[in-house]
């Protein structure tokens, strides 16, 4: 018994890890229902664009209150035109997304394990699946419209994983770039992503010729990040608020189905 029971205590934590993500989907199989909700409405007018061919770049672009969710629109919107606006979709990117994050999260642990030596220790893994697949973000879960959040969590996480490997890596580095793009164009406090960025690449031990080219080209980004930021607070409303508006909205969402 004692063999048999060190043999299968080592599996114990990955067993762990896994129930939240498991309840989690079980818990959106019983209870999702496929109809937008709150905000979600919003996005109706440029899903009946992009069925007619007349979606254009600035429709994507647009200011959404604070946010620029240029990515978020297109992975929604791009659901939408495969799937007639199956909702169950974007809450499944949501879920895959959140899995993503995890496995940086756990990547990024395990490699610091190595440099510790504690890389035996597996008891963390529960722990972070607990806080990654946690049901006091349900709106998160339940709205597709919310997939903007665990698209930035993503990206911040493996930009930062890319960026604290203490070996030089051209390709990791302008990876870290591109994923702090998608983090300003995702939500209101993606910009952030610069600040934080500069301030790990100033402390990682690069040769100092590579640290010199690389802030020469991470300064430039977070300068436009941060305009960015400065743009969206100055930008004019969403052009679908209002009662009235999420009313007609709702008509034509409803003429669409019909098609």
């Amino acid at each position: 018994m004692k063999r048999t029971a060190a043999r299968y205590c080592p599996l114990l934590p990955y067993l762990l890890a896994a129930l939240p993500l498991l309840y989690l989907v079980l818990l959106l199989a019983r209870h999702y229902v496929d109809v937008p909700v709150a905000d979600q409405w919003l996005l109706v007018p440029m899903i009946d664009r992009a069925f007619r061919g007349e979606l254009t770049f600035t429709d994507l672009h647009s200011a959404q209150y604070e946010h620029r969710m240029l990515f978020p629109r297109l992975i929604m919107i791009g659901l939408a035109l495969i799937t007639d606006w199956n909702t169950g979709y974007e809450i499944a990117v949501t879920v895959i997304l959140a899995v993503g994050t995890l496995l940086a999260l756990l990547y990024q642990t395990r490699l610091t394990q190595q440099d510790t030596g504690w890389s035996r220790f597996r008891w963390h893994m529960p722990v972070l699946a607990l806080m990654v697949f946690s049901l006091g973000q349900g709106e998160n879960w339940f709205c597709g419209w919310q997939l903007q959040f665990p698209l930035t969590v993503l990206s911040v996480v493996l930009g930062f994983t890319l960026l604290s490997r203490p070996e030089w890596s051209l390709w990791r580095y302008l990876g870290a770039i591109a994923l702090g793009g998608v983090a300003t164009y995702s939500l209101g406090n993606g910009p952030l992503y610069w600040p934080l960025a500069i301030a790990l690449a100033a402390v990682m031990p690069w040769r100092p010729g590579r640290l010199k080219w690389a802030s020469s080209v991470q300064l430039p980004c977070s300068a436009g990040g941060t305009a960015a930021a400065i743009c969206r607070a100055r930008a004019s409303p969403s052009s679908c608020r209002g009662t009235a508006r999420c009313s007609s909205c709702a008509s034509r969402s409803a003429s669409s189905a019909g098609r």
